[in-house]
């Protein structure tokens, strides 16, 4: 079973991997409910140009819902407001 630190770190790689490993998370919820980590939080994205999105925009930031499985390390389900 995952603890809440190396199930935020599976979080953290998995948001990494799908926005080129430059996000920022801030988590406000993490429960365990039998075998499933429910993860609540705000993450920002930043502009894929570099040059352009740090002179003219800041990071997007939205509100992030994942559901991960404690036992295995899988997300099961994940959205973004």
């Amino acid at each position: 079973m995952l603890s809440s630190d190396e199930a935020k770190g599976k979080v953290q790689y998995f948001f990494d991997d799908r926005f080129y490993k430059k996000v920022k998370l801030s988590f406000s919820q993490d429960k365990l409910e039998g075998e499933i980590y429910y993860l609540e939080g705000e993450v920002k994205i930043p502009p894929r140009d570099p040059v352009m999105g740090y002179l003219f925009r800041p990071p997007e930031k939205y509100a992030f819902k994942v559901r991960l499985d404690a036992e295995r390390g899988r997300i099961i389900s994940w959205e973004l407001r």
